[in-house]
């Protein structure tokens, strides 16, 4: 991985980390930036690296059509129960590579409105209402360790608690699958 993907861990503390990890020791380091980094999970297609208190990193190895595979970066910036993600796609030589290509869309923002229902007892227009609240859109994901699978749903960073009960009524996560090279809904 080059450096410039996670300016906060050189290779030398890269390649540190997965030893903490198959040893079941606090694998915490002192990263680029000042701060700790720990790699949480790892298995032979998924790690999973807390970068700093606000921002997690998960990798996957995905399989293609052609019998390679493809590296998903999924980067997540969390604040409380909040989160936000960027969801990445690169070769095993680390060439970046279309996300519309393995997603269907070009960023997780573009599931936004697949991850609001109306319920049968909200009118149209008291959905839309709060629907409207939702704002900003902030779409979190994670990737599974033990499975090929993608999860999205959306955060409520600005909302009182009163207003997030209300919002909830709304609330779908979504469940992507990696079939046949690229995530598809389940």
């Amino acid at each position: 991985m080059p450096d410039s993907i996670v300016p906060y861990l050189n290779h030398d503390q890269r390649a540190e980390m997965p030893s903490y990890a198959s040893m079941h020791v606090d694998g915490t380091i002192d990263n680029q930036l000042g701060g700790k980094s720990r790699m949480d999970t790892l298995t032979a297609d998924f790690t999973e690296v807390k970068l700093n208190e606000a921002t997690t990193l998960q990798m996957k190895l995905l399989p293609t059509v052609n019998r390679d595979t493809v590296v998903c970066l999924l980067t997540t910036w969390t604040s409380g129960d909040n989160g936000e993600s960027k969801i990445q796609f690169f070769t095993p030589q680390w060439q970046p590579l279309s996300v519309q290509r393995f997603l269907g869309v070009s960023s997780l923002q573009d599931f936004a409105d697949q991850l609001t229902i109306r319920p049968d007892h909200l009118s149209t227009t008291e959905y839309e209402k709060l629907k409207a609240m939702i704002d900003p859109v902030m779409v979190e994901a994670s990737l599974h360790a033990e499975s090929d699978e993608l999860s999205l749903r959306l955060s409520l960073p600005l909302l009182s608690k009163e207003d997030k009960e209300k919002v909830k009524a709304i609330l779908a996560s979504a469940q992507l699958k990696w079939s046949n090279g690229k995530f598809v809904g389940r």
